[in-house]
């Protein structure tokens, strides 16, 4: 039963996302400081432009899918700077892209390590390797 869920959730990802690896990515522009960036599945990442450089709010259900992001964030205000990531909690559909930013403090709440630690980053696993 559970790889019929798998397999039914797996084939409600848009085409877009699986083609020829390329992934649309919508930004909102909030304020001159701020975006919100979309994909066609998943969580929102919001992006603040600071003069140390970009803060991330929340990285997305995949590495894939977030440096596809990060890419256009990148593009957005001109800077490959990321200090920090913040996760809003812990679920996988909002920390699964952390690893994207290495260089990067990651800030959250003390629950969210745990529950990390006792959950599976990217439930749907081929989805990691979408860019």
């Amino acid at each position: 039963m559970r790889l019929v869920f798998v397999v039914w959730i797996l084939s409600l990802i848009p085409a877009s996302l699986v083609g020829d690896g390329t992934v649309s990515v919508d930004v909102e522009r909030i304020g001159d400081r701020v975006v919100v960036v979309r994909c066609p599945v998943g969580s929102n990442v919001t992006a603040i432009n600071t003069a140390r450089g970009v803060v991330i709010v929340d990285t997305h259900l995949s590495p894939g899918l977030m440096r596809a992001m990060k890419s256009v964030i990148e593009g957005v205000f001109d800077t490959v700077e990321f200090p920090y990531v913040i996760n809003t909690h812990g679920h996988w559909d909002h920390c699964s892209g952390n690893q994207v930013f290495p260089e990067a403090t990651i800030v959250g709440h003390a629950n969210s390590s745990v529950f990390m630690r006792h959950h599976r980053a990217n439930t749907f696993g081929t989805i990691e390797t979408l860019r």
